[in-house]
C-alpha cells in the first residue's frame, strides 16, 4: 500500500509542475506582447474566443495545481463539489472544436485538417457536431456532480426500531 501512496503522491507533484507551467504560459501570454493579440480589433468573434481560451487556461492551472496539492497530501486541500475536470476538459474541446471551425485557429507549426472534397467537408461537420454534443453532455454531468448528494450513509438503509 506504500508504493500506491508514493506514487500518487509523485503524480500529484507533476501535476502540481504542469499547473505552474501552464500557469506561466497564462502569464506569458498576458505580459510579453501578446495582450495586444488578445483584444485585437479583428472582430467579437476573435476577441471572445482569445479571451475564453486564455480563461479556460487559466481556469485548467488551477485544477491541476489543486488536484496535485490534494493527491500529495489530502488535508491540504478538500474534494471539488463540482466535476470540474470534466467541465473544464469539455470547454477546451468546445472551444478548440468552435475555433477550428470559424477558423480562429492561426495557422502554425501543426497544420489543422481541411477537406478536399464535399464528401468530407460534410462529414467533418457531422463529427464535430456529434463531438460537441458530447462534450456538452460531459460539461452537464461535471456540472450535476455538485447538486448530487455525495452522502456515504445514502446507500444503508435506515435503522430499524
Amino acid at each position: 500500500m506504500e508504493a500506491k501512496h508514493r506514487g500518487k503522491q509523485v503524480l500529484g507533484g507533476v501535476l502540481v509542475f504542469v499547473g505552474c507551467g501552464v500557469s506561466l504560459l497564462v502569464l506569458r501570454l498576458l505580459a510579453f506582447g501578446h495582450i495586444v493579440n488578445v483584444w485585437m480589433f479583428g472582430g467579437l468573434g476573435p476577441t471572445l474566443w482569445n479571451v475564453g481560451r486564455l480563461v479556460l487556461l487559466a481556469a485548467l492551472s488551477v485544477y491541476l495545481v489543486c488536484s496535485g496539492l490534494r493527491m500529495i497530501n489530502p488535508k491540504l486541500a478538500k474534494p471539488f463539489r463540482f466535476g470540474w475536470g470534466k467541465i473544464l476538459f469539455g470547454s477546451l474541446m468546445i472551444l478548440s472544436g468552435v475555433g477550428s471551425h470559424y477558423h480562429l485557429v492561426p495557422d502554425g507549426p501543426i497544420p489543422y485538417f481541411k477537406p478536399s472534397n464535399s464528401t468530407e467537408a460534410v462529414s467533418m461537420k457531422v463529427t464535430n457536431i456529434a463531438l460537441s454534443i458530447i462534450f456538452a453532455c460531459l460539461i452537464f454531468r461535471g456540472i450535476r456532480e455538485g447538486f448530487v448528494q455525495r452522502d456515504s450513509h445514502a446507500a444503508q438503509p435506515p435503522p430499524s426500531g
